[in-house]
């Protein structure tokens, strides 16, 4: 059975699968908007109070988001340039909505734009979306019952 390797993972509770988390994103038909959790639940701070999107950016100040002194954190402002939309690269690519453009530092570190991703990122992640989605189309529904059954 095509699913047993992910059945032995997820009984191995304290193995997690990062590959089943992405299956399960293309079985419930399930988009995202940024690519993971950047000035949402993912903030950093520097010595001065500098309030930054992620670990990543902290001492660019550029990036900064705000200040713990003045109480106000200018996170909807750089979510709104990080938001899929916002990609100009990506806007009629096939995969867009399964992967979000990667990680906008790394973005930022390859090209110079955190809103440009790396042509060869594009290629690597066109190629696992596609063999994920290959390899839903093979599971059974004997299968998607097991992996996708509600606890």
């Amino acid at each position: 059975m095509l699913v047993y390797s992910f059945v032995i993972i997820i009984n191995q509770k304290n193995r997690p699968c990062g590959y089943l988390q992405e299956i399960g994103q293309i079985h419930n038909s399930k988009t995202r908007r940024v690519s993971c959790g950047v000035a949402r639940n993912l903030y950093a701070v520097d010595i001065n109070g500098d309030i930054y999107p992620c670990q990543r950016f902290v001492n660019n100040k550029e990036f900064a988001i705000g200040n713990v002194a003045d109480g106000d954190i200018g996170q909807k402002d750089f979510l709104k340039k990080v938001t899929i939309d916002n990609f100009k690269k990506c806007a009629h690519c096939w995969a867009r909505n399964l992967c979000v453009a990667g990680c906008p530092h790394e973005n930022l570190a390859s090209t110079g734009d955190m809103n440009l991703p790396h042509d060869s990122y594009c290629r690597y992640v066109k190629k696992i979306k596609s063999e994920l989605i290959r390899l839903y189309l093979r599971l059974s529904d004997e299968d998607i019952e097991i992996l996708f059954k509600k606890k």
